[in-house]
């Protein structure tokens, strides 16, 4: 998907937003640019209105787009879409196309709003959320997610081809194995690829849910979901009539994966591996266990491994 703009006068709510998107897009996951820089670009010009001077919209102007977009929208969500606008405006006036003004601001009431949570599901509450979910793609996605810990996007764009569970790990009694990507980090347009895709081990659980899938005949090449849509609205409602905490779908279940991991007693390298954010590793059995090593890891605990009861209790 492309934007696609006519001409417009240079100082202008459209150009600007079309200049700052075609200079950062090269620098951004291509996935990130071509979803959700789409959707901030288009939102703000169809809020803002695509001809209205870059220099007429106001703090006024802002906040109101902002209350209004609270009945469809979450609260980071609109806090990145107006930052977004903020950067824009600032290459703007780098480029002496916007005149020098009052700084842009994010309305105060949704300042805090936009702080990383801690929200993640135990195993036990994950069993509890998922009896809530409503059968076919959307439990599909979200046992996927949890047990997977990988981004949405690439939930999405999961392949028959990419879970193996009957493959059997060289001196282990150790089966299943699935191919770990992450899109979010690793595929960068002009860029050298930082995350090289490799097998993992299955868990358990994720080897059983993966025998089920596959029985459905179906071509290799086909997705195990696709992409589905009204996922947040779906998990919200399974989270209230469970009487669970919300936890968001991408990032709420990468958390719950690594403290999942962590609970079982495997390492902080094995947990950075399966999340994505080192590159090419190999599988070792030590102790009769399957391993995945490498030789520099990344810290990464500040984002995804927050401390959760089920760690004290390794299984």
């Amino acid at each position: 998907m492309q934007l696609e703009f006519a001409w417009y006068p240079s100082g202008c709510v459209r150009s600007v937003v079309r200049a700052y998107y075609e200079m950062v897009a090269p620098t951004v996951a291509e996935s990130t640019a071509q979803s959700d820089y789409i959707h901030r670009a288009r939102w703000l010009e169809d809020e803002f209105g695509g001809m209205t001077p870059a220099a007429a919209v106001t703090y006024a102007t802002l906040e109101s787009a902002a209350r209004r977009a609270r009945s469809v929208l979450d609260d980071p969500t609109i806090v990145r879409r107006i930052q977004f606008w903020k950067r824009a405006v600032d290459y703007g006036r780098m480029r002496e196309v916007v005149p020098e003004g009052p700084p842009v601001r994010v309305p105060p009431w949704l300042d805090k709003k936009c702080r990383p949570s801690g929200d993640y599901y135990t195993l036990e509450q994950y069993r509890e959320f998922r009896l809530a979910l409503p059968p076919g793609r959307f439990r599909d996605c979200e046992d996927l997610s949890f047990w997977s810990g990988m981004h949405t996007i690439d939930v999405f764009g999961t392949k028959r081809w990419m879970l193996e569970p009957d493959y059997q790990w060289p001196d282990s009694d150790r089966r299943g194995r699935w191919w770990r990507r992450n899109s979010k980090s690793g595929t960068r347009r002009r860029r050298p690829t930082k995350i090289t895709p490799c097998w993992v081990p299955m868990e358990p659980e994720l080897r059983e849910l993966a025998l089920e899938w596959l029985s459905r005949r179906e071509s290799p090449e086909a997705c195990i979901t696709g992409r589905v849509w009204n996922l947040k609205r779906a998990c919200d409602s399974a989270a209230a009539r469970a009487g669970l905490p919300h936890v968001r779908a991408n990032l709420g279940m990468r958390s719950s994966h690594a403290n999942l991991l962590l609970a079982r007693d495997y390492s902080q390298s094995y947990v950075q591996i399966v999340l994505g954010h080192v590159g090419p590793v190999h599988a070792e059995v030590i102790d009769g266990a399957v391993r995945a090593r490498t030789v520099s890891p990344t810290v990464l605990t500040a984002n995804y491994m927050r401390q959760s009861p089920d760690i004290l209790r390794p299984r």
